[in-house]
């Protein structure tokens, strides 16, 4: 299937970050709080082995005003240990 350009597939990204498990690395993965479950990459452990991984959650500025960091925070753990 074509895509935009510059863009990859979910398995293209999947087969550049296979190298990452046999390497040393810190893993920055980035997940939009607005698309959680669309930019969240599953089983990634899998591909990176027992590196590092840092979650960066963008656009938490966009949630509504009162939103406690804290749920935010909770919230997103109890979804990423879940995948």
């Amino acid at each position: 299937p074509r895509h935009a350009k510059g863009l990859v597939t979910p398995d293209e990204l999947r087969d550049q970050l296979k190298p990452l498990r046999q390497k040393k690395a810190l893993v920055l993965k980035v997940i939009d709080i607005m698309d959680f479950n669309g930019s969240f990459m599953n089983r990634i452990r899998d591909l990176i082995g027992s590196n590092p991984v840092f979650l960066i959650v963008t656009k938490v500025d966009l949630l509504p005003k009162g939103t406690q960091e804290g749920a935010i925070e909770q919230w997103v753990l109890d979804r990423a240990l879940k995948r």
